[in-house]
């Protein structure tokens, strides 16, 4: 069983070495610790960042997406309207009256 010790007791106790207890709070963080806090301050940051930009670009339509598979914008097809121009100036292949 355990003695109990009364509150004098208890304050009078010595706690440990004190020295050696203020040293290790006086040393500087190890920089195993500082890599860890740089990189939660870079995946808060990356984060909120993110939330930002999806909060302002609004919801995406399936216009703006690109039809052609693998991305990329190749303009205007034949058959989806608009005005396809030819190398040649002509109609179809064929070439401009008066010449020859």
């Amino acid at each position: 069983m355990t003695q109990q010790l009364s509150a004098a007791e208890v304050v009078n106790e010595p706690i440990g070495d004190l020295t050696a207890d203020l040293a290790r709070a006086a040393r500087p963080t190890s920089r195993t610790t500082l890599v860890l806090a740089a990189l939660v301050a870079f995946v808060v940051v990356f984060g909120a960042g993110a939330w930002t930009h999806a909060l302002l670009s609004g919801p995406s339509s399936p216009e703006s997406t690109s039809a052609v598979p693998g991305g990329g914008n190749r303009g205007p097809q034949p058959g989806q309207g608009g005005v396809i121009m030819r190398p040649e100036g002509g109609q179809g292949g064929q070439r401009p009256p008066g010449r020859g």
